[in-house]
């Protein structure tokens, strides 16, 4: 019978078998039972043949088939490697002259002291995340908002009933917010770059980094104000609106939203996306400068998703994708064609 001879390598390569772990139906979930229910010594197998699919999500960002082999035989060593815990760690060595380091000392100590100045006069909350780490954070009227990596969030203290219900963000946020009907504080406004997002109860996604802002638009309805030019935009859900500081434009447009909050799942998501514009992620996201030394190869696209907490896997698949050879110098990741 088919299958009984499957390695995982198969498994992770058939097509029925992908649509059954990322898309089940009925039939296929009673055809799956019953085979391993049949074939029980099957089962580490077929186990260890989902989790990588759902790794990389073949079947709804499809590569082509010698592209999905490759990348499982990275996948492999990469498993192996991170089992082992050979995870390679960069070590940059900086020179200091003495002279230039007892300036720098002196600036870090004025920096110092204006700090704990300002953390016991200011009146503000401020949450942040290092390079690679999400947080969640529970503001005082229960709603919630996930900050994903090197963002900031920052608000009143002072929250009541009769304040307004304000934050500021820098990086990208997801926002759950809660409704208060009755309350002068129903209104949420969050203050991102240029733009001001006015919400009731809804969720939504903000990114403002590198001169742009976005909000996508998962449910409710939300009101994207550009106090600037005096101009307003009502978002309904599956809309995206950017802003680009640079040329001054509003543009306001359907999207998937799934596109622009997968990384609060763990997953960052790529749909026909220049290689650049995955290098900014990267960059955004991680602390590593992304070089690309080849100007045609920038524009190329991509289409995948990844975990987001995994830069080996990332790298080494786009390293399988486009043919080209990835290094890692100090804090530069250099992408070359071969």
């Amino acid at each position: 019978m088919k299958y009984t001879d499957y390695s995982v390598h198969e498994f992770v390569l058939d097509e029925y078998f992908q649509q059954w772990v990322l898309n089940p139906t009925a039939e296929s979930s009673r055809f799956w039972e019953q085979w391993l229910s049949q074939y029980p010594e099957k089962q580490a197998t077929v186990a260890e043949a989902r989790r990588l699919v759902r790794l990389i999500r073949f079947n709804e960002y499809p590569f082509p088939q010698q592209d999905a082999e490759k990348i499982w035989n990275k996948l492999e060593v990469a498993a192996m490697e991170q089992k082992l815990g050979k995870q390679k760690k960069s070590n940059p060595q900086l020179l200091y002259r003495n002279t230039w380091f007892k300036v720098a000392a002196s600036i870090v100590l004025v920096m110092a002291f204006a700090l704990i100045w300002w953390s016991q006069s200011s009146t503000s909350l401020q949450y942040t995340t290092a390079y690679g780490e999400t947080k969640e954070v529970i503001l005082p009227d229960r709603s919630v908002v996930t900050l994903n990596a090197n963002s900031t969030l920052t608000l009143d203290q002072d929250w009541n009933d009769n304040t307004p219900r304000e934050v500021w963000v820098d990086g990208e946020a997801f926002f759950e917010i809660t409704e208060q009907p009755g309350k002068g504080n129903a209104e949420f406004t969050v203050h991102s770059g240029e733009l001001d997002v006015r919400v009731l109860g809804t969720s939504f996604n903000v990114n403002n980094r590198r001169g742009k802002t976005s909000i996508m638009l998962h449910t409710g309805k939300v009101q994207v104000h550009l106090p600037e030019g005096n101009e307003e935009v009502v978002m309904q859900p599956g809309e995206l609106v950017e802003y680009n500081r640079y040329d001054q434009t509003l543009l306001k447009s359907p999207a998937n939203p799934q596109l622009h909050s997968a990384w609060k799942e763990g997953e960052w998501i790529f749909e026909k996306t220049p290689l650049y514009e995955v290098a900014n992620v990267i960059q955004d996201n991680y602390g590593r400068e992304v070089v690309i030394t080849d100007d045609a190869l920038k524009h190329q696209e991509f289409t995948g998703g990844f975990p987001s907490d995994n830069l080996e896997i990332i790298l080494q698949s786009i390293e399988v994708l486009y043919d080209v050879q990835i290094r890692q110098q100090d804090t530069q990741i250099i992408i070359n064609r071969k």
